[in-house]
């Protein structure tokens, strides 16, 4: 069903799917394989909201990863460290549902994305509901959704000239849980 928020064994949603159109699990030259854009909104939809990617690895009929396959993996990882490995600015601290995390950024820099992390080893996913602030402006509000291993949060257009921004817990399943982290990043290399 939709598990137990309390229970004792943390089991993060899983999305396998496959490098080439159609859904293609074998190997199908025919069948081309997906655009680095396509796989990019599959990153944002699964581990961005928490999830494990499985992606698949269709051998050839020589016995290996046909080369266009393997400069496509390559193209998808090479993104991914280039969009999510340089952090512009990155926070972390314990809250315990009333505290917030404030961080403060250069005003000459701009992000248009979040990236959180909740430490589930303490109590597991326990956060429900955040909001992301700068002064007056709410850039992200969720009532309804957590956090978990990893939460990317991306918005319609670019932040800029901000002093602080400030990661506030509006709901959980716990009083006290573990430390969480986000980092604000810059989509220029995405």
């Amino acid at each position: 069903g939709g598990g137990n928020p309390l229970g004792d064994t943390y089991v993060p949603k899983c999305c396998d799917t496959t490098l080439q159109n159609d859904d293609q699990w074998f190997f199908y030259p025919e069948y081309g394989i997906r655009e680095l854009a396509d796989l990019q909104n599959v990153y944002h939809q699964t581990v961005g909201s928490g999830g494990v990617l499985e992606m698949d690895f269709a051998i050839d009929r020589t016995g290996n990863v046909a080369p266009e396959h393997a400069a496509r993996y390559k193209e998808l990882g090479d993104w991914v460290r280039a969009c999510y490995g340089n952090d512009k600015v990155v926070g972390s601290g314990k809250t315990d549902g009333i505290s917030d995390i404030l961080v403060e950024v250069d005003e000459a820099i701009s992000f248009d994305r979040f990236v959180l992390k909740e430490d589930m080893s303490v109590v597991g996913q326990a956060i429900t509901g955040f909001s992301i602030t700068s002064g007056d402006t709410v850039h992200y509000k969720s009532d309804l959704a957590g956090i978990g291993n990893k939460k990317i949060i991306i918005l319609d257009a670019p932040v800029r000239g901000v002093s602080e921004v400030t990661f506030s817990v509006t709901a959980s399943l716990v009083e006290s849980f573990g430390e969480v982290s986000f980092a604000l990043v810059s989509g220029d290399e995405c």
